[in-house]
């Protein structure tokens, strides 16, 4: 890696001081590359009974061994996140997941696939009461805000100019085919956030 300070910056800093070209062509914050480098995709044993899996999205899914089998701390974003946690688990245990455990309100979205090893189980599920109210406010009031905090936090831009050309065209397409009127309408409102989202995303990708 080698960093210039001539380069624009691709964060918050002033300018592109700590700004680092990797070797694909990528710019971005030193500390952004650490960052990626340090969520690598691994199943850690924290101590006999505790793992956690490191890489497989947003949060790591960690499982706890208890007295009636496995607690699942977080399933993740997505059902396919959850099973590929599960299948590391029981590379080490075939003990049954008996409870699953909420931390964040975006960390619920694999919950299912806890069920599919035993549909007719009785699993209790643990999270704070407000997780489906917050839920719903990101994908409406506070949706942009959201987004701009998952971009700079993970730097998801880590791209080459062609890869930014590309997404300009398909935001392009986006908007044409969205056919937005001049004047939004509560029915718009959703697409709006969309579209700031997407123009956010450009900003910090082609940002000079």
């Amino acid at each position: 890696m080698t960093s210039s300070h001539k380069k624009p910056s691709r964060s918050f800093e002033p300018d592109g001081a700590l700004s680092v070209t990797l070797s694909t062509g990528q710019i971005a914050h030193r500390d952004h590359i650490a960052q990626s480098q340090r969520l690598e995709r691994k199943f850690y044993t924290i101590s006999p009974g505790v793992w956690c899996l490191v890489g497989n999205g947003l949060s790591n899914q960690t499982f706890v061994e208890a007295p009636d089998g496995i607690i699942a701390i977080d399933t993740g974003e997505s059902i396919e996140e959850m099973r590929a946690a599960i299948k590391e688990l029981r590379a080490v245990t075939t003990r049954p997941i008996v409870a699953v455990l909420y931390t964040h309100f975006h960390y619920v979205g694999g919950t299912r696939a806890v069920f599919e090893e035993d549909p007719t189980a009785k699993i209790p599920i643990w999270g704070h009461e407000k997780i489906s109210f917050n839920r719903l406010r990101t994908t409406s009031e506070i949706a942009p805000a959201y987004g701009r905090g998952l971009v700079e936090q993970f730097a998801v831009t880590l791209q080459s100019m062609a890869q930014t050309e590309s997404s300009m065209l398909v935001l392009v397409s986006f908007i044409v085919t969205l056919r937005m009127p001049l004047i939004p309408t509560v029915s718009s409102h959703r697409n709006i956030h969309l579209i700031l989202h997407a123009l956010f995303v450009l900003r910090v990708s082609t940002f000079k």
